[in-house]
């Protein structure tokens, strides 16, 4: 087994140099599948794995059973989205036996060395290194024990602002999807007591505005319609900036507009104004960074934003949204989503929702369940509490049973079902403005409606915006349209 991890002495590196070379693989060509878990983050940053390992003589394929390397980027949200890592990485050791397993992720930097003991784990590549993926990739096939380099003796130590997971991971992009994914910040400062991500991806840290321009000229002129901002906190990007570049940023927006305090309202005013983007669509905002600036950006181009707003709630009780250290009380995120939905009416709004914190009573159960319809949410994702080693929470007392934990995300669930299908109702008969995934027989309108097409053309090409028109449900309850 081969740990990036567990490098520490001259001896262990002989040591590894040794078995890399009993692999006996060769360096360049090498098929490889990569396995995505978690959030749209670790989505982008896939894309940029595959970009890197593509560009230093890697074969990326689309199926894992084609594959002699299975690239793992990890998630340590909760215990079953590392289970599902350990799971997939042993189920393709059992299926290819000679074959390579490597993990990256949050689940590679909070536990790396756990996972660095599993038989079945040739190599754990924490976020810490994530950037340097190809590289160490390279150099454990080519049998150099040079790898070495990867090691950070922080990493051993997860402090949070010990190191800096990957921003900038390559510098272009190309993806097969539909719509492009842009990482504009990374990594949270806010140690909500159950959570695990600062310490998985470190201090918050946003990309150059000027990088991020040029990002999206270049997709632009690849022909994407739609890029999607994925970050930690976008709606904290460029709080982490010296005070001037704030200032720099907000002089570029003033001369399109006005300058802001806020940089993430300057930045989209920039972009806006100086590029020739369609439709930008932010992925999640916390409710507490829903500022006035904010809105008042998106009010001016609300035909350039993609009217579906993901705002995670967790919990419609006051009390636990104070254990759970959130930054905002029931009230102030109503007041939040109400803010976006008088721009846009007809927006889609969805949350996600943790189920069983502990010391959840039956009554903050069903407080959660009674504000998702109060304030009209329109789908919840669900997340039952899980026990996170070293948080706040896990030491807190009144930790709900596992039977009553599911019972109550099962309610949740089944309200989402509800939801989910009364907003789709209210546009049967209308024409949305999507754009065309692969395949080319589903739509994913701008709000956030996925349609299966019942007559696609396919004279159309992924990617482009188009309209569909909403007919109803199949019999799964699929969203059936037509061109």
């Amino acid at each position: 087994m081969i740990s990036i991890l567990a490098y520490s002495n001259q001896r262990d590196r002989a040591f590894a140099a040794t078995v890399m070379l009993g692999y006996n693989l060769r360096p360049m060509g090498i098929k490889t599948y990569i396995q995505t878990l978690g959030c749209k983050v670790n989505r982008y940053d896939s894309d940029a794995l595959s970009h890197s390992l593509g560009q230093a003589g890697f074969e990326i394929v689309q199926a894992k059973d084609d594959a002699e390397l299975m690239l793992i980027n990890s998630c340590s949200v909760t215990a079953n989205a590392e289970k599902d890592a350990r799971y997939l990485a042993r189920r393709f050791k059992a299926h290819c036996p000679n074959g390579f397993v490597a993990i990256t992720g949050c689940y590679a930097q909070t536990d790396g060395a756990g996972l660095a003991e599993l038989e079945y784990v040739d190599a754990v590549i924490p976020n810490a290194q994530k950037e340097k993926t190809a590289e160490i990739l390279k150099s454990v096939f080519g049998g150099d024990s040079s790898v070495a380099h990867a090691v950070d003796p922080l990493v051993r130590d997860n402090r949070q602002g010990h190191f800096k997971s990957s921003l900038e991971m390559f510098d272009s992009i190309e993806t097969q999807n539909s719509r492009a994914f842009l990482k504009i910040q990374d990594g949270c400062n806010s140690f909500c007591t159950y959570c695990l991500i600062p310490y998985a991806r470190g201090q918050s840290r946003s990309l150059a505005p000027e990088k991020i321009t040029a990002e999206v000229e270049r997709l632009v002129d690849n022909g994407f319609r739609e890029i999607v901002f994925t970050g930690i906190h976008i709606g904290d990007y460029g709080k982490d900036f010296a005070e001037n570049q704030k200032m720099e940023l907000a002089k570029l927006a003033s001369v399109h507009f006005k300058p802001f305090e806020h940089p993430i309202a300057n930045l989209l005013t920039l972009l806006f104004c100086t590029t020739d983007i369609a439709s930008i669509r932010l992925s999640s905002l916390e409710p507490g960074e829903i500022s006035a600036d904010l809105v008042e950006v998106l009010a001016k181009y609300p035909d350039r934003v993609c009217p579906h707003f993901h705002l995670p709630l967790q919990s419609g009780s006051d009390g636990v949204l104070k254990r759970m250290r959130r930054s905002y009380t029931s009230d102030e995120y109503k007041q939040g989503l109400y803010s976006l939905r008088e721009v846009f009416p007809k927006a889609c709004f969805g949350a996600d929702i943790m189920p069983g914190f502990p010391g959840e009573s039956f009554e903050d159960h069903q407080r959660s369940l009674e504000f998702a319809e109060e304030v009209g949410l329109d789908y919840l994702h669900v997340f039952p509490y899980s026990k996170r080693p070293n948080t706040a929470a896990s030491k807190m007392p009144g930790h709900v049973s596992a039977e009553e934990k599911r019972s109550r995300a099962k309610e949740l669930r089944n309200l989402s079902e509800k939801l989910q299908r009364n907003y789709a109702s209210k546009f049967v008969g209308t024409s949305l403005l999507g754009v065309l995934e692969q395949g080319r027989d589903k739509v994913m309108t701008q709000n956030n409606l996925r349609i299966s097409l019942t007559n696609p053309n396919s004279d159309h090409r992924v990617g482009q915006h188009l309209h569909a028109t909403l007919r109803g449900f199949g019999s799964k309850g699929e969203l059936i349209g037509t061109l």
